[in-house]
């Protein structure tokens, strides 16, 4: 049904209006292979800019 393992993810978050917990879960799996300062740099801006207010907004909805 699904050619690739996210998929599944991508159309369950689809579904849900947002891309950012696939960003997410992509962020993750590159920590696994991390090497450069740069790539933790840009992670580390990702979470700060963009994966605290998803979880934020997550929190307002279950809340609600």
């Amino acid at each position: 049904m699904f050619r690739s393992q996210a998929a599944p993810y991508t159309t369950i978050f689809a579904f849900r209006g947002t891309s950012s917990f696939l960003d997410i879960l992509d962020d993750r799996n590159q920590t696994v292979h991390v090497y450069s300062q740069e790539d933790i740099q840009e992670i580390y801006a990702h979470i700060t800019a963009k994966y605290v207010q998803a979880f934020g907004a997550l929190i307002e909805k279950i809340e609600a």
